[in-house]
């Protein structure tokens, strides 16, 4: 009972903070939106409420993975994220290559970082950049702890020193 005590307000917190990062999007103020040769996209705040609201999803499972998995299990679960996310950004990559290169002059074709840079940000469909970040997270903290069990025993002697 003590830990559903703690748990309703937790995730009514985690509910409430994803409404409100949605909610940056009716914030009566203009953030303008980003346009250039690589094209045009939807209005900055919407971007930001949307990579927001995926972040926020992401980092209640991350924060309590960190917290109550082992190192090798985060290290694992992390690297599965990262490879996941990564092969995301290398398939925009891909697809960007493939369908805007040949489609723009040889004038528009050195904004193709800016254009990369572009899909990315404006893609809010899936969140490979939040679910990136989340595996390098889990990642690294699952490697220190992991490591840091190896070196050191319970009384802090280290084995061959």
């Amino acid at each position: 009972m003590k830990t559903f005590s703690r748990i309703i307000p937790l995730l009514l917190a985690w509910g409430l903070a994803l409404f409100a990062a949605l909610q940056l999007g009716n914030v009566p103020v203009d953030w303008g939106h980003v346009c250039g040769p690589w094209g045009c996209g939807p209005p900055v705040k919407a971007l930001v409420a949307w990579h927001g609201f995926w972040g926020i999803l992401l980092a209640l499972p991350v924060l309590l993975a960190i917290a109550y998995w082992p190192g090798r299990r985060l290290q694992r679960v992390g690297l599965v994220l990262t490879a996941a996310g990564l092969l995301g950004l290398a398939g925009i990559a891909v697809w960007q290559t493939v369908d805007w290169l040949p489609r723009v002059s040889d004038s528009y074709q050195r904004y193709f970082a800016a254009r990369y840079l572009f899909v990315v940000a404006t893609l809010v469909d899936v969140p490979i950049v939040q679910l990136t970040l989340a595996g390098i997270a889990c990642w690294c903290t699952g490697t220190l702890r992991a490591r840091s069990k190896r070196r050191f025993t319970h009384n802090g002697f280290v084995p061959g020193d």
